[in-house]
């Protein structure tokens, strides 16, 4: 487990759980990949909207016994397929952004599972790592939203995605090599 999995001490379990998306490094570039593309495009209300969903989905899926505990290397190769995305600014329907953006609140909320065996600090956790993604995602795709999309900023993203696959790819591998 990464040291995102718990809560930290003194804070609480809602916060610890607000913290969590900032403190594990998969997940935050997930979040800044999805931000990337959706500045890419005009509009991403409904895309965002699944995430949250599915994010939902997912958190209240790590309490149930039968859903087995995510590979570590599963959020590094969505972050690593997603910034693809970026790079090569694909053209993409609303119906397989919904489903990008889907697939990635259900890996990030699936890959939320608290350390805690307690059921209402759990319940607590996941509460607040549902803000926590929330609060990044909005933020994130707004800010980048903002900004005007002239070549030269189109460019930055490209650059920035591919940044980013490089980081998926170096932590993939020393995840494999473990």
């Amino acid at each position: 487990m990464f040291l995102g999995h718990g809560s930290i001490d003194g804070i609480g379990d809602v916060w610890s759980g607000v913290l969590h998306p900032v403190r594990c490094p998969s997940h935050l570039l997930v979040l800044a990949v999805l931000a990337l593309i959706a500045g890419q495009r005009s509009r991403f209300a409904k895309p965002i909207i699944c995430f949250l969903i599915f994010a939902s989905v997912g958190l209240l899926g790590t309490q149930t016994p039968w859903v087995p505990a995510v590979p570590s290397v599963v959020p590094g190769a969505l972050g690593l397929v997603l910034s693809l995305l970026v790079v090569i600014r694909s053209p993409l329907s609303r119906y397989s952004l919904g489903g990008i953006f889907a697939c990635a609140g259900l890996v990030l909320g699936w890959d939320s599972a608290p350390d805690s065996g307690v059921w209402s600090a759990n319940l607590k956790l996941l509460f607040g790592t549902w803000i926590g993604l929330v609060l990044i995602v909005l933020n994130l795709a707004n800010y980048v939203a903002m900004i005007p999309k002239k070549p030269v900023v189109r460019l930055g993203f490209r650059v920035l995605g591919s940044w980013i696959v490089a980081i998926e790819v170096l932590d993939i591998s020393l995840k494999l090599n473990k």
